[in-house]
């Protein structure tokens, strides 16, 4: 099943199909993505995927039906960060795999820095940025929230690592082909649990671009 998911871009003509996804996800999952209890989607999406300069990736499933966004906000400079999954598709590296694309786009943008805004409680992202292998600056705000900053520079080599890494097990996994196919079977069924574990993709990794309008977009899996 993960076989199918893709990431894509999304702007304001996909509104409905991500309205739906805040629609299936539970009151908690959208309480830690906007930090207050939100009213109907139809009222407060279209300005964000309208907004100017800013960057929106889905990952979507063999039904083209979104089940994971993020957002990359400009804020005089910097840019937000901001993720929302699906409450059944949590926990398996889909929101690491946005943070990593949005990450890319941020340093093509020049944006300075990258900040997102967490609430102490929320494990997941926390695993989230963990996994991505950014040094962080934590900044306390006013009542429960935090927000962390990472500097561009720093995302651009924790990226160029992620890729050198992936060449590395991508060697691995196909030089076992002078062997036999269940070996590369089993060096990839490895590798996949271990990219999961650290943020990484698989060594099926499609490198292609973001086009819109393009319902390939990359491969997450």
């Amino acid at each position: 099943m993960r076989q199918g998911l893709r990431i894509v871009r999304v702007d304001q003509d996909d509104e409905p199909r991500v309205a739906a996804l805040h629609r299936r996800c539970s009151a908690a999952a959208r309480w830690h993505r906007y930090h207050r209890a939100m009213g109907d989607p139809d009222t407060y999406l279209g300005p964000l995927l309208s907004r100017p300069q800013s960057v929106h990736l889905a990952v979507q499933d063999p039904r083209e039906r979104i089940v994971a966004i993020g957002h990359l906000l400009p804020d005089d400079g910097d840019a937000e960060a901001a993720l929302l999954v699906e409450d059944t598709w949590q926990n398996r590296g889909l929101g690491t795999r946005l943070l990593e694309e949005l990450g890319r786009f941020a340093v093509e943008l020049g944006v300075r820095e990258v900040y997102g805004v967490i609430h102490p409680d929320d494990a997941r992202m926390a695993a989230v940025l963990h996994h991505f292998g950014v040094p962080l600056r934590t900044v306390p705000e006013t009542g429960s929230a935090t927000t962390v900053r990472a500097r561009t520079q720093d995302i651009d080599l924790a990226l160029a690592r992620l890729s050198t890494r992936r060449a590395w097990w991508r060697r691995g996994a196909y030089s076992l082909d002078l062997h036999s196919a269940r070996r590369v079977t089993t060096l990839n069924e490895i590798v996949f649990r271990l990219s999961l574990a650290d943020g990484c993709c698989s060594p099926r990794f499609d490198a292609g671009g973001y086009k819109r309008g393009d319902s390939h977009g990359r491969a997450v899996l």
